[in-house]
C-alpha cells in the first residue's frame, strides 16, 4: 500500500505500474479522517479490479476532490501462491 495525506482539493495522484508477469489487483481508497490504515474502513473510490499490467504498464491519474488519506493498494490475493515483481511510480501533484 501507498498511501498520500492530501491537502489541496483538485490535487492529483498519477499512478504507472506493471508487473513482471501475470496480473494484480489495484484499488484506491479514501479515508476523510486522515486516521485509519484499515482499508476495509475506507470509502473506495476506485474499485477492486485485476489487471494484466505485464505486457503494457497501467497508467492514471486520481483527482482528489476532498482533503484526507488516500490509499492506493496493490492486492496479490488472486494468486497469493504466485509471488510476483511490481514496478511502480506513484506521484502527488
Amino acid at each position: 500500500m501507498v498511501d498520500f495525506n492530501v491537502q489541496e482539493i483538485g490535487s492529483q495522484i498519477q499512478y504507472k505500474f506493471c508487473t513482471k508477469g501475470e496480473d494484480i489487483g489495484f484499488a484506491i481508497y479514501y479515508d476523510p479522517s486522515g486516521e485509519s490504515d484499515d482499508v476495509t474502513k475506507m470509502d473506495q473510490i476506485f474499485p477492486t479490479v485485476r489487471l494484466e499490467c505485464s505486457l503494457v504498464p497501467i497508467q492514471g491519474v486520481c483527482i482528489c476532490e476532498k482533503k484526507g488519506k488516500y490509499v492506493i493498494e496493490f492486492d496479490n490475493y488472486y494468486s497469493w501462491f504466485s509471488a510476483k515483481e511490481l514496478f511502480f511510480n506513484i506521484k502527488l501533484i
